[in-house]
C-alpha cells in the first residue's frame, strides 16, 4: 500500500499542485505554534477561488475520527475543479508538501497591466490607432470600449527595476501617440505584478462601471429648492459641475482653487490707515507719476494673507475648525503653486487635495440650499498635505 509520501510525489508527478496544508485537531486539543515540528500548523492558500471545494473536503475529513490529529495536504490540477486531499502525520511528506508549494510560487516573470483612456476634442475614435500599436516595443495593446484600451506585457525577468524602466518607456510611447494625434491619453491605472511558476497572475481590474442609485423622493423634491438658490450658490454648483467632468486631479485642482477662492472671498484688515498711507506717502521721495501706484499698494496690504482670509471665511461659514482648515489651505495653497509654477505633480497629495476643496463646496452648496441632495461626505480631520516633510511620490 503507497504511504502519503508516495502519494504525493505520484500526484505532483501527475500535474497536481499543493494548494493547501491544513491540520485537522484532536477533539478538544489546543494546537499552539511551537518548534515542535508535530505542533507548527502549516497554513497555505495559492487559489481562492477553489475555496468552497477545499472547505467541504476538509470538513469530510473533520468529521472522519481516523483523520484526527492528521495533516490533510490539498492538492488540485489547473483547470479542474475536483482537489484532492492526502492525509499524512509524516514530517517528510509535510516537508515534500511545503518546498512544492514554495518552488510553485516563485516568480519567473513579470506582467505589466495598464489601462488608458483617450480624452480631449476628438471627433473620431482612435481605436484602428490602438491595434496598428500592437506589438511595438513588445506591448499588447488592445481596444476595450471607444476610446479607452488595455496595453500588457510579459517581462522574461524578475528584476522590477527593469519592469519600472520598461514603464517609464512605455508612458514616452504613449505620450508621442498623443502628440501625434492631438488628443489626451491618461493611464487611469497600472498594475506590476509577479508571476509565479504555477498558479494565477492577477494583473489588475480595468475600467469598471456602476449603476448609479435611482433618486429618492427627498431628492426628487429637492428640484424645486435648487431653482430658488441664489446665483452665487448656483454659480458654485456649474463650476462643481465642469470639475467632475475634468479627467485630470491637477486641472481640477486649479478649478477647485478658483471656485473656493471666489466663494469664499473677504477683506482682511489694514495694516495702515488711511493718514498712515498719507505720512508714508509724504515721507518718500518719489516721482508725482508714481505716487498713485505706491499709495494703491500700501492701501491695498493686510495684516492677514488672502488664504488666512479664505479659510476664516470657510470655516465660520461651514462651521468647522479654524485652525485645521488654516493648516489644509495653506498646504493646498503650496501644492498648487508647485503645480502650477513648478509643474511638480504629486499625484497622491493632489488627490487629497482636490478631495477636500471637493468636499468643501459640496457642504457650502448644502448648507446654502438646506437640503441634503448630494449625500454624505467625509470628515473635515486634518488631512496629510505637508510639502516640506514626507517623501515625494513620484
Amino acid at each position: 500500500m503507497c504511504n502519503s509520501l508516495g502519494t504525493l510525489e505520484k500526484l505532483i508527478g501527475e500535474g497536481y499542485h499543493v494548494t493547501e496544508i491544513e491540520y485537522i485537531p484532536l477533539d478538544n486539543e489546543v494546537i499552539k505554534e511551537t518548534d515542535n515540528d508535530t505542533q507548527v500548523i502549516y497554513l497555505r492558500t495559492i487559489n481562492d477561488i477553489l475555496k468552497f471545494d477545499r472547505k467541504k473536503l476538509i470538513n469530510t475529513y473533520m468529521a472522519d475520527p481516523k483523520a484526527k490529529g492528521k495533516f490533510i495536504i490539498i492538492m488540485n490540477r489547473p483547470k479542474e475543479k475536483l482537489s484532492i486531499a492526502v492525509p499524512t502525520r509524516r514530517l517528510d511528506c509535510l516537508e515534500k508538501a511545503e518546498q512544492r508549494f514554495e518552488y510553485q510560487k516563485e516568480t519567473v516573470a513579470i506582467n505589466i497591466s495598464v489601462y488608458c483612456s483617450v480624452s480631449g476634442d476628438i471627433e473620431y475614435t482612435i481605436d484602428p490607432i490602438i491595434e496598428q500599436m500592437n506589438e511595438v516595443l513588445g506591448w499588447l495593446f488592445k481596444p476595450t470600449k471607444p476610446n479607452t484600451f488595455h496595453i500588457e506585457k510579459r517581462l522574461e525577468t524578475t528584476d522590477r527595476n527593469l519592469a519600472e524602466e520598461d514603464f517609464e518607456l512605455l508612458k514616452l510611447l504613449l505620450l508621442y501617440l498623443a502628440m501625434t494625434r492631438k488628443v489626451g491619453i491618461k493611464i487611469d491605472r497600472h498594475f506590476i505584478t509577479n508571476i509565479p511558476r504555477f498558479g494565477f497572475t492577477i494583473s489588475g481590474v480595468g475600467q469598471m462601471e456602476s449603476i448609479t442609485p435611482m433618486l429618492d423622493q427627498r431628492e426628487m423634491d429637492g428640484f424645486q429648492n435648487f431653482i430658488s438658490l441664489k446665483p452665487e450658490v448656483v454659480r458654485v454648483a456649474d463650476g462643481l459641475n465642469q470639475v467632475y467632468l475634468l479627467s485630470s486631479n491637477s486641472s481640477r485642482l486649479a478649478l477647485l482653487w478658483a471656485i473656493t477662492e471666489s466663494t469664499f472671498k473677504g477683506k482682511g484688515n489694514r495694516l495702515f490707515s488711511k493718514n498712515e498711507v498719507n505720512s508714508i506717502i509724504e515721507s518718500l521721495t518719489i516721482p508725482d507719476n508714481n505716487l498713485e501706484s505706491v499709495r494703491n499698494a500700501l492701501s491695498s496690504l493686510t495684516t492677514e494673507s488672502r488664504n488666512k482670509v479664505i479659510a476664516k471665511k470657510i470655516a465660520s461659514t461651514l462651521n468647522l475648525n479654524e485652525d485645521e482648515v488654516m493648516e489644509n489651505m495653506g498646504n493646498i495653497s503650496k501644492i498648487r503653486a508647485k503645480c502650477l509654477h513648478e509643474y511638480a505633480i504629486n499625484e497622491q497629495k493632489i488627490g487629497i487635495a482636490v478631495q477636500y476643496l471637493r468636499n468643501i463646496l459640496e457642504l457650502f452648496l448644502e448648507k446654502e440650499s438646506q437640503w441634503h441632495f448630494l449625500g454624505r461626505f467625509g470628515s473635515f480631520s486634518n488631512v496629510n498635505l505637508s510639502t516640506s516633510t514626507g517623501r515625494e511620490q513620484k
